[in-house]
């Protein structure tokens, strides 16, 4: 299938957009066999001795990275005792780490994990704000010491490249995407949306009314200080005007100019607009820069051409929800990293640890979570979601002792088991926190593969495993055709992988 003869068609408000698989899911085995029924009988010796000698020079060149691999990480392995730093020196061990992460990183690229870029970020913001069990937590960038990630961005011009995404406070990758399926009732989830609509509703027109205000002082601010502008060039000596205006600049540069606050604002502009706006966003950017401006993957992950697009239908509890359907079980359906791989260093952490960690079937609303420094963050608009219920109950006896010959004594009868009530809810929202913990503690239990020494081994034999397939199929398909580009390549070997285990791959030769 060529490009000209494919319409890319229009993802929908809940359809997200994302890369086909990288991963070849099937044993080496498995394809060995299908292999060989396209040869004749008396060629599969042949075909069998070729594919183990490959085997072997592939595993021949991998122990070689490997051996390096190993011997680096020794050195920051925070599970060795004797890790033996005060033999180099520190600009020795500086070397070392870097080399160290080119080569993690080029064996990641040949198991095909990607970095988790920015447009990576913004999806997962935009999918934890309706996920079922999402808790709003924040990355403590302070905590991460970063000098490493740096130097090694320095020396590999790695800023142009995507994987500098995260280099902020640590390095995350990732493999393939996948579906989460969730199957329940979901009560207490579905009691919060509808207490979240109760106050969204009540809370708009008072943030509508702050955003008028603010538009108001904004105004204000800048005609003030013209104002002061001129009378300080007026009365004032000249040292001292120059010393307002740096003042005032660095005032205006922090309120309105700084990058932190453009970035925010932009990304809520980005996912508060309706899907109107962002077509129209699309076809704009499309005139103005070509159709590469609307590739949603790096550099790595660029749609193949001869494949469709690939979209996971995402379900959410709001769409779901209904007076029917409260109490009836619901399928919800989550977008889903196959694999995250994490290159962290802590503040807190000994002289030069490393630590790697691997995840496995990380929702993407979760993928904070697979981070060793989060924190858990206090939001008043949750303490009035929990306590919305008991506030509509005091307000409406508040209204009826108004309305109606109550006495004090029949009003406290009524009153004291509401205020217990609402007690008991800010007391559960205070142990969110434990709540919080066990969360991660659990997920991480269940979705952690390997950590530190283990995740190389693991992370060297998948991409030598992976090598070796692609190397399968890419001689197959050219003692079938001949000569052939890579590109055509590539089709070539999706095309039979299609035909002989019906999965779509996008083969990258």
């Amino acid at each position: 299938m060529r490009p000209e003869d494919t319409e890319e068609e229009d993802p929908g408000p809940m359809r997200v957009r994302v890369p086909h698989e990288l991963v070849v899911p099937e044993s080496s085995r498995r394809i060995l066999r299908k292999a060989m029924q396209d040869f004749e009988e008396a060629d599969h010796a042949d075909w069998l001795r070729f594919c183990e000698g490959l085997n072997a020079l592939v595993h021949a060149q991998f122990c070689l990275i490997s051996d390096s691999l190993t011997s680096a990480y020794h050195l920051f392995d925070p599970a060795q005792k004797n890790r033996g730093l005060e033999e180099f020196t520190a600009q020795q061990l500086d070397d070392i780490e870097t080399v160290f992460l080119a080569q993690l990183l080029i064996v990641a690229s040949l198991g095909c994990f990607t970095s988790v870029s920015g447009q990576d970020l913004d999806l997962i913001r935009a999918l934890e704000q309706e996920y079922l069990t999402a808790l709003p937590v924040t990355i403590r960038a302070d905590a991460y010491n970063t000098e490493w990630l740096q130097r090694f961005a320095r020396r590999y011009g790695a800023t142009g490249s995507g994987i500098a995404d995260l280099t902020s406070c640590c390095l995350c990758l990732k493999r393939g995407v996948s579906e989460e399926r969730t199957n329940g009732r979901f009560l207490g989830a579905k009691a919060d949306l509808v207490q979240a609509e109760v106050v969204a509703f009540l809370v708009n027109p008072i943030v509508q009314v702050l955003a008028k205000l603010g538009r108001e002082l904004k105004r204000r601010y800048k005609m003030t200080v013209e104002r002061l502008r001129g009378q300080a060039e007026a009365k004032l000596p000249e040292w001292q005007v120059q010393t307002l205006d740096k003042a005032l600049d660095r005032a205006e540069w922090l309120f309105y100019e700084n990058r932190w606050t453009t970035s925010r604002i932009d990304l809520i502009k980005k996912l508060a607009a309706s899907p109107e706006d962002k077509k129209r966003e699309s076809a704009a950017s499309s005139d103005a820069a070509g159709p590469t401006a609307l590739a949603p993957y790096g550099p790595s992950e660029a749609p193949s051409p001869y494949l469709s697009p690939r979209y996971v239908e995402r379900v959410t509890l709001s769409e779901t929800l209904s007076f029917r359907s409260f109490f009836s079980k619901v399928d919800l359906v989550e977008p889903q990293f196959g694999e995250v791989l994490t290159v962290t260093r802590l503040k807190k952490d000994p002289d030069r640890i490393i630590r790697l960690r691997r995840f496995r079937n990380i929702t993407m609303a979760d993928f904070k979570l697979t981070l060793p420094a989060v924190q858990l963050k206090y939001r008043l608009v949750d303490t009035l979601k929990l306590d919305v219920v008991t506030l509509a109950a005091v307000a409406s006896v508040v209204y009826a002792f108004f309305l109606e010959d109550w006495s004090r004594f029949d009003l406290f009868l009524v009153l004291v088991p509401f205020v217990a009530g609402a007690i008991r809810v800010v007391t559960q929202y205070r142990q969110a926190n434990l709540r919080y913990d066990a969360l991660v503690q659990g997920m991480l239990f269940e979705k952690s593969v390997d950590r530190n020494c283990a995740v190389l081994n693991s992370l060297l034999e998948s991409a030598r495993e992976q090598v070796f397939k692609e190397a399968i199929l890419s001689y197959l398909m050219l003692h079938q055709a001949g000569a052939l580009p890579a590109a055509e390549v590539a089709e070539a070997c999706s095309a039979w992988y299609a035909r002989n285990f019906g999965d779509t791959l996008a083969f990258d030769v």
